[in-house]
């Protein structure tokens, strides 16, 4: 394999792997901020 083959390769890897981690990061972060949102819904209705 040449240097450059390798260079290509480990870029690609590189960006899927970001791509990946990136996304379930995005996931959980909407899951958190979706369970918070309600937590405060049912807080206001048991209120009223």
């Amino acid at each position: 394999m040449t240097q450059m083959q390798n260079f290509m390769l480990e870029v690609c890897f590189g960006a899927t792997l970001g791509l990946i981690i990136g996304s379930w990061g995005f996931m959980i972060k909407c899951w958190l901020d979706d369970r918070k949102k309600k937590k405060t819904e049912e807080k206001n209705n048991e209120s009223n």
